[in-house]
């Protein structure tokens, strides 16, 4: 299956997501913040990513950018409660 970085400073959220998505056989990695997000990025390489539009350090967009920079490519999916 899959590999996903979820990047949310809501805890609950990814707590949820990842039960949800370890249940249906994928590997999943949580970051809580933008910096904490972009280095799991850098180390696992994961298939797709949930990105927070709205994170307690950096924009959700610089954190796009940031990944962009590393893996052109990469799928990314952007989400925000606002």
């Amino acid at each position: 299956m899959a590999t996903i970085l979820v990047i949310d400073d809501e805890m609950l959220l990814c707590d949820l997501l990842k039960d949800v998505l370890r249940h249906h056989g994928h590997e999943v990695f949580v970051a809580c913040n933008g910096r904490e997000g972009i280095e799991t990025f850098r180390k696992q390489r994961p298939h797709f990513t949930l990105l927070d539009l709205h994170l307690p350090d950096m924009s959700g967009c610089e954190v796009l950018r940031q990944i962009r920079r590393i893996d052109r490519q990469s799928a990314v999916m952007i989400l925000t409660g606002t």
